[in-house]
């Protein structure tokens, strides 16, 4: 029965049932509170993993695993001979939902990595008026994930302009090379400045601390990440698994 809720949750959700349909699950919502509170449940769970797996790849690994996981399960359920099963992002029977929750708390509490954090925005330096052929050269290898190129091309950049926002990338761009003595020497100029990279440099330069282990000194620069800003939920909840 339970798993022809989380099913029926699912067709809810996705659209799928019909008007008359929809209107009987939304009165036992009304009238359900356990049925609601699974419902409810799910829903934000959904959302959640939605966001944290955002990258594509991220997202096809995760459904190809439910996707195994759910074959089984059915073939151990109805002893039928295995069959494809083409799963939507949200899933809605009982035994992934479970998988989910897994996954969901496994997140939450496992031990903080650089690699849980280390996926950067699309750079695009151009549109915002700086056109060069090195400037082009530095962001493309950037978003390539070229970090080696990228460094090189933000170090002769620097060179030339003394920009907070090259040396914020130059950075990130070294912490994945691990040159860490130059990439801290960066997010410490920044810091001692006043543009409006200095909280990116202190998230990142948490990030950097972290790849080296160092999580008494990465606990210490998420600490300074001010309430108002949009890296301070992420910084809170990175400090309290460090702590």
């Amino acid at each position: 029965m339970e798993e022809q809720e989380y099913i029926l949750i699912e067709n809810y959700l996705a659209g799928e049932l019909s008007v008359e349909e929809k209107k009987a699950f939304e009165n036992r919502l009304a009238k359900e509170p356990e049925l609601k509170d699974k419902f409810e449940t799910y829903q934000e769970l959904s959302k959640h993993l939605e966001h944290r797996f955002q990258h594509k790849n991220e997202r096809v690994e995760l459904q190809r695993t439910i996707g195994q996981q759910a074959d089984q399960h059915f073939d151990k359920k109805t002893k039928k001979s295995k069959k494809s099963i083409r799963m939507p992002w949200r899933i809605g029977i009982a035994a992934t939902f479970l998988i989910l929750i897994g996954l969901y708390f496994y997140q939450e509490y496992a031990t903080p990595a650089f690699t849980d954090y280390n996926q950067y925005a699309v750079v695009s330096f151009q549109s915002r008026g700086a056109e060069n052929d090195l400037v082009k050269q530095a962001e493309d290898a950037f978003n390539s994930h070229k970090y080696t190129e990228a460094a090189d091309s933000f170090e002769q950049l620097l060179q030339e302009d003394d920009n907070a926002e090259y040396k914020l990338y130059s950075a990130i761009s070294l912490v994945e090379i691990d040159q860490f003595e130059k990439a801290d020497q960066l997010y410490l100029e920044i810091l001692k400045g006043d543009s409006v990279f200095r909280h990116e440099a202190l998230w990142f330069g948490a990030l950097s601390k972290l790849k080296q282990e160092n999580k008494k000194a990465a606990s210490q620069l998420l600490s300074q990440i001010p309430e108002e800003t949009d890296r301070y939920r992420s910084a809170q909840k990175l400090y309290n698994k460090l702590n």
